[in-house]
């Protein structure tokens, strides 16, 4: 059972669906750090607690090898859709 995001979780993770969509896989720690401008340390906190609440799923020893569970990929907006990025985990 996936418990629901905090606010700067959700934050991050709808960052990492637009990413996802508009190139195909998932960004960088350091992309996702320069994003909410933290450290990297700070992002790799932030993805552990995120995989303890089952909000994503990564593979070790692999880059880039993160999936948001329950993303529809189809139903996100980017800036290139000219909309606002749809809501995960709603």
């Amino acid at each position: 059972m996936a418990f629901p995001p905090t606010k700067k979780q959700k934050k991050l993770l709808d960052f990492i669906a637009r990413y996802i969509k508009k190139h195909g896989y998932a960004p960088s720690i350091d992309e996702m750090a320069e994003y909410r401008k933290v450290t990297p340390g700070a992002i790799v906190q932030m993805l552990d607690a995120m995989e303890r609440r089952k909000l994503i799923e990564r593979i070790p020893h692999t880059a880039r090898a993160l999936k948001v569970i329950g993303l529809d990929i189809t139903k996100i907006k980017t800036e290139d859709d000219n909309d606002e990025v749809s809501m995960l985990h709603s």
